[in-house]
């Protein structure tokens, strides 16, 4: 808010110089160095908004990238290690599935749903949307 207070109070100086060189020399030249004078400040405005301003937002926004960019990257890697316990369960499965034992077969059947919902869970979890191998 400093910055841009200063910002302005350039822009009113540059302006109020060129009324009173104006008034004082009712001259072309006067015109000219009205405008020259508040070009000037104008560009020194906009030097010290963008280094008090616009840089640190850079910054900061340039941070919150680099953030975003990591924690999808861990998502990622948390998807993938519990794919990867989940596939023990499903060997485990395959053979419930194939038992004599209607009871034990029903068992399997319950397992392997379940799996399959933890898995569709971590799929629509996916950053880009696809399953990851």
């Amino acid at each position: 808010m400093i910055v841009f207070g200063l910002v302005m109070a350039l822009l009113l100086a540059g302006e109020t110089l060129g009324w009173l060189a104006s008034s004082l020399a009712p001259t072309a030249i006067a015109g000219l160095l009205c405008a020259a004078l508040t070009v000037l400040l104008a560009a020194a405005g906009m030097l010290l908004m963008d280094r008090f301003i616009l840089m640190p937002m850079r910054l900061r926004e340039a941070a919150l990238a680099g953030e975003l960019r990591n924690r999808a990257e861990g998502r990622r890697q948390l998807r993938h290690d519990l794919r990867g316990a989940l596939s023990p369960a499903l060997l485990t499965v395959d053979r419930l599935l194939t038992d004599a034992d209607p009871s034990i077969r029903r068992a399997g059947e319950m397992t392997l749903r379940a799996i399959e919902r933890a898995s569709a869970l971590l799929s629509a979890g996916d950053d880009e949307g696809q399953e990851q191998p």
